[in-house]
């Protein structure tokens, strides 16, 4: 009899087609929790995938360190966006986010480094922090700020100066809906595909493009696995060029960062799933952009269908030059988008881009002050909640966004177990 009952619990629940609503009927009881849980397909049919790659995460604010309060050394702290669902706490120190139980000092040390779907990259400097640690050996962890977890990687020796921009090249974290197929056996399973990361550390000689790549898969206990070796174009020709962006872009299966120099724009391309290195060319960004005085360093990202997109902000902060890829991934199409905003600061302030994500950029200026602005209406608003702290650069500040629909099944399926 209770199976027939919980037959027709399960008809009338798949016609829910609101996350919410579906969070809170798993709350009434463990046998509820469990029947919409235990069946991948039956949550597939109340929340579909969204078509489009980008259709369901949102930026919800950013991480970067501050000095809170003034004499303190700083502080990873999070910075909620406007009107973000996360707003309503303000500006958090970083360690807020996880179990009080854990060494204050394990966090507040800690440097963010690259974010992606809800999940946060950070370097453990816990030499620096006063723990009995081999300085030549850095120590990464995969956070989920919300959920409250931590994942530490092994240690890796380094050979490198983080503060030396020569040397170090890049990061990516990738999900599993980056690195797998349908047919991939990780890829199977809500459980197995909501656990699963992996971590791209990339770093690169100025002199030429000879690069290490360092790589780690939560699905395989070996722990790092490294290559090296100097990258050519197409051509088969090495090129002398410097990797512009420390963060990477996700992209049509690869992890992607903007280099330029004398042999033009490129994309330095790493296979998600293989780990191949490649070159592409980017035809169409006109690279007199990236010398011009009037224009802040341009910021690789993707716009909404998936496509590659490189943003060239003009430092007065009115125009954003924007180039769209085609559907080829090499050849960009220019359009351009006036700013606004009401009581703006225009005269005398200049303006940089820190980043963007899911159709919304970052910019400050330089009298401390920033904004996020929409790619579709060019509107810009002030984030109240930043306290004016010098030193927020790119490298520094680390956007966050949250795919909230995953977010909420994930906690259904801890709460069923």
């Amino acid at each position: 009899m209770a199976a027939v009952l919980y037959d027709v619990v399960r008809e009338i629940l798949v016609r829910l087609n609101d996350v919410t609503t579906l969070f809170r009927c798993a709350m009434v009881c463990k046998g509820w929790c469990s029947l919409l849980v235990s069946d991948d397909s039956f949550l597939r049919r109340c929340l579909p995938v969204p078509e489009k790659p980008c259709g369901s995460p949102s930026f919800s604010g950013f991480f970067t360190k501050l000095r809170l309060p003034v004499g303190l050394p700083p502080s990873p702290c999070f910075v909620p966006a406007p009107r973000s669902v996360l707003g309503c706490h303000g500006l958090r120190v970083f360690s807020s986010f996880f179990p009080s139980d854990r060494q204050a000092d394990f966090f507040d040390h800690a440097v963010p480094l690259t974010s992606r779907h809800g999940l946060l990259l950070v370097r453990l400097d816990l030499h620096h922090a006063g723990f009995n640690t081999d300085p030549s050996s850095v120590l990464l962890a995969v956070c989920d700020p919300l959920a409250g977890m931590v994942h530490e990687l092994p240690r890796l020796e380094h050979y490198w100066d983080f503060d030396n921009s020569s040397r170090i090249g890049g990061y990516a974290l990738l999900t599993d809906s980056d690195c797998s197929s349908s047919n991939d056996g990780h890829g199977d399973g809500l459980q197995q595909r909501t656990r699963f990361f992996k971590v791209i550390m990339l770093t690169v000689e100025k002199s030429r493009l000879h690069c290490t790549l360092h790589a780690f898969s939560s699905a395989d206990e070996s722990g790092w696995s490294t290559r090296s070796g100097v990258v050519k174009d197409e051509e088969d020709r090495s090129i002398c060029t410097v990797l512009r962006q420390h963060n990477a872009v996700v992209c049509d299966g690869a992890a992607r960062w903007l280099l330029w120099g004398k042999a033009g724009v490129h994309t330095l391309d790493v296979s998600c799933k293989t780990g191949h290195v490649s070159l592409t060319r980017m035809m169409g960004v006109q690279l007199h952009y990236f010398r011009d005085q009037l224009h802040d360093h341009p910021y690789l990202s993707i716009d909404g269908e998936g496509k590659l997109m490189v943003l060239g902000l003009r430092r007065n902060g009115r125009e954003l030059e924007i180039w769209t890829s085609h559907k080829d991934g090499r050849s960009f199409q220019a359009s351009m988008l006036k700013l606004k905003g009401h009581n703006l600061p225009r005269k005398g302030h200049v303006y940089t881009c820190l980043g963007e994500r899911h159709g919304m950029i970052l910019v400050k200026d330089n009298n401390k002050r920033v904004y996020v602005a929409d790619l579709k209406t060019g509107v810009m608003h002030e984030v109240k909640d930043w306290p004016r702290s010098n030193g927020l650069s790119r490298r520094k500040t680390v956007l966050f966004e949250m795919d909230w629909p995953g977010f909420f099944i994930s906690q259904l399926t801890f709460a069923a177990y």
